[in-house]
């Protein structure tokens, strides 16, 4: 009997399992409890992205020097808790960034020195915190530098001293200044290359933009994790990312799309058909590309949605194109998630050039001129080849929006 029921929960684990995978860092809540010595009462801010990518600010009341915030976030975010927005800060700290993970987090400290407070239950905070114990003097001799900086350009703004002096003795101190911070760049790049699973990672990559080459930051970038990707802080990070890339004029292609205009063309390899497709064979039809990932909660999200969308429509009305991004290893996975939603309908493809020949139906496509960094990304192409509609992300009220367009556009003649 034992060995019966054991093939049978086997049975349900396979079956329920790939279904697990997906949803294993989202949706999952966390508590932050914390509390300040010198302070009875009072009130708390804990800023922070939830798992769709929302920005969050909850305010908490303190009572008898504690207080307590609960949420839901995918994977972690580096958030930040104020615990004191009204008063002057006149030198003391009532502020701090911390990681917060599911869980139960602990954080104590006296009022006014949040830099000083003892964190217990984030892994990833322990994580950092030795981090920067291996950077401490290192940082601490940049900090000193700076200050004699400073103190140069306010003697110069006040004619204490003159140009040339101010110039020589900033080019004496840069040349203790430059070699330090080159250190610990280079100590935060061999950290990020050690550890690709490490939400730390992710948060020094963050941090580094703009110091070091775009090309660096989107390799480094590609070898992350999924659930480091696909963190609350990862869609911080493409939201940050893509804005300096367009300030400095080196937006990714599906950032530089046009409303209104002629929609790019993309490839489909080795289809069922045996020949390739391109946006041509779609004229006629309303035509949405959604971008997702397997281990991306708002992606399977959206697919729902659109589902639900595709449903209300006859095949020869709207066409469906999903493109995952995930790895080959992710193959096995992507189709059984395919077939037990139901999605056979929509046409699969990997743009991971090692997936081919097609698997389980998934094929293979070029979607260069659509390429950007986070997923989902939307896309929705009218009857006559022009794109009418594209967003990054997820919200109930993008839904809406495009619930509206595609209905709009099937029945524009």
């Amino acid at each position: 009997m034992c060995f019966k029921f054991l093939g049978i929960f086997t049975k349900i684990i396979k079956v329920i399992l790939p279904c697990l995978i997906c949803f294993n860092i989202y949706a999952q809540p966390f508590t932050l409890n914390g509390t300040i010595k010198g302070k009875d009462s009072g009130y708390a801010v804990l800023w922070f992205r939830d798992m769709y990518n929302n920005s969050e600010k909850i305010v908490a009341k303190i009572k008898s020097g504690t207080f307590q915030f609960k949420g839901e976030i995918a994977g972690f975010d580096y958030v930040l808790l104020d615990t004191d927005t009204a008063s002057q800060y006149n030198g003391k700290k009532y502020a701090v960034q911390l990681f917060i993970e599911p869980g139960t987090i602990n954080i104590k400290c006296n009022d006014g020195e949040l830099d000083k407070s003892i964190i217990t239950g984030s892994k990833s905070q322990n994580e950092y915190e030795n981090l920067k114990k291996q950077q401490h003097k290192k940082k601490v001799q940049l900090m000193n530098l700076s200050i004699i900086i400073d103190t140069i350009e306010s003697q110069l703004k006040n004619g204490l001293i003159n140009a040339k002096t101010a110039d020589k003795e900033k080019q004496l101190i840069s040349k203790k200044y430059q070699p330090i911070a080159l250190w610990l760049l280079n100590n935060d790049i061999n950290y990020i290359k050690r550890h690709p699973d490490s939400y730390v990672s992710l948060q020094l990559l963050y941090y580094r933009i703009g110091y070091i080459p775009n090309d660096s930051v989107d390799a480094y970038y590609s070898k992350f994790s999924d659930k480091v990707k696909n963190s609350s802080f990862g869609y911080r990070f493409n939201d940050y990312y893509k804005r300096y890339r367009k300030a400095i004029g080196t937006e990714y292609p599906f950032d530089k799309i046009l409303l209104n205009e002629n929609a790019p063309d993309f490839k489909i390899y080795n289809t069922s058909s045996k020949d390739t497709l391109n946006k041509k064979n779609f004229q006629g039809k309303v035509l949405i590309l959604e971008f997702w990932g397997l281990y991306c909660f708002p992606c399977l999200k959206a697919n729902s949605d659109l589902q639900e969308i595709w449903k209300s429509y006859s095949k020869d009305k709207l066409e469906i194109i999903a493109i995952n991004v995930n790895d080959n290893k992710d193959t096995a996975q992507v189709n059984e998630y395919i077939k037990k939603n139901k999605l056979f309908d929509w046409i699969h493809v990997f743009t991971n050039a090692t997936v081919w020949p097609a698997t389980g139906g998934v094929f293979n496509g070029n979607f260069d001129n659509y390429f950007g960094l986070g997923v989902p990304r939307t896309i929705i192409i009218d009857k006559k080849g022009i794109l009418v509609y594209k967003n990054y992300g997820y919200s109930t009220e993008e839904i809406r929006n495009l619930k509206l367009i595609i209905g709009e556009k099937i029945y524009d003649e």
